[in-house]
């Protein structure tokens, strides 16, 4: 059965310009300094799962059109959401992202293969993410728990270790997926100054919080919103939101025997004020003072993943 070939990973990375496909993604697939590969190669229309294609051949399904290079987390991030990231969505993720990309650079048969086997699942090859950036990366520090020189695990079983950082690192992802639907349940269906799209990763980079609009400029949204946004758009992104939240909650039920109880209470607060905001979204209809709130609310659900963030970075140095 024909495989990913050398020839295809370095044609891959030449156009990729040595960056994560994911848009507002600026993490490396290669780390400069060390020349380490630490980004992984993505099917697009999936070996097996929701996105497998059973019309399409071995070759077409590790050939160059089918694959895209993604950083770690992002890789993960896709994988497990087939409904928001479809094989239409990916492609056209990839044919941006390889038209932007002007540093085109040559990649070693070395790291070829390094390439090749983090897809095939070696343990000798460690997929991890970059290290200590400072946003614009979905996660970007949470995965580096098990590299050489980075964050290390607390001593004792090399097998609890493993546990333990992988149940960490659900819990992030969960998190971040989480405030991702409730973000497109709230301030992206709200009266927002612009056109606002805001991603998790953003409250890591220091994205300024939307502004609303004032109450003259209401009425053309007020209109939009009766018409569509409480008939079709909440009902959809609503039931989304409450279903991300719910899988952070049974995400943080399987990792209580890893962490520590303060991560436990922590995971329980942030799924109560998200529900809290996406149940206020329902009810704000044209109120622009139920919007304000609503507004407030989601900034403090922001400012605890944010605090959250920097509890489980304790948790991982032990000081959970």
């Amino acid at each position: 059965m024909p495989s990913v070939s050398f020839t295809t990973v370095k044609r891959l990375f030449a156009v990729s310009g040595n960056r994560c496909a994911f848009p507002g993604c600026e993490a490396p697939l290669v780390d400069g300094p060390s020349g380490k590969v630490v980004g992984r190669i993505c099917h697009i229309a999936g070996v097996k799962g929701p996105r497998f294609d059973p019309q399409q051949s071995p070759k077409e399904r590790n050939g160059y059109d089918n694959l895209l290079l993604l950083c770690s987390p992002h890789h993960d991030v896709v994988d497990g959401d087939d409904r928001q990231f479809s094989v239409e969505v990916l492609r056209t993720m990839k044919a941006r992202h390889e038209k932007q990309a002007t540093d085109h650079r040559s990649l070693s048969t070395e790291q070829a293969k390094t390439f090749l086997a983090i897809l095939k699942g070696s343990p000798a090859a460690q997929a991890v993410a970059s290290i200590n950036q400072s946003g614009g990366q979905i996660a970007h520090s949470i995965t580096n728990f098990v590299q050489a020189g980075s964050v290390s695990p607390r001593d004792g079983d090399s097998k609890v270790d493993e546990r333990r950082t992988a149940a960490i690192d659900d819990l992030w992802q969960n998190v971040l997926a989480a405030f991702d639907a409730t973000l497109n349940a709230t301030i992206n269906l709200g009266p927002c100054e612009g056109d606002v799209h805001r991603q998790s990763y953003d409250c890591l980079s220091n994205v300024p919080f939307p502004e609303i609009k004032s109450d003259s400029d209401l009425a053309g949204w007020s209109s939009l919103q009766n018409d569509y946004l409480h008939v079709m758009a909440f009902p959809h992104f609503g039931q989304t939101a409450n279903f991300a939240i719910a899988e952070l909650a049974r995400c943080g039920a399987r990792a209580r025997l890893f962490v520590s109880q303060n991560v436990l209470v922590a995971v329980s607060d942030l799924t109560r004020l998200m529900s809290e905001s996406v149940a206020q979204a329902r009810e704000a209809k044209t109120a622009v003072e139920r919007w304000r709130h609503l507004f407030a609310s989601v900034h403090r659900t922001e400012e605890s993943v944010i605090a959250f963030e920097q509890l489980i970075r304790r948790e991982m140095h032990g000081g959970g």
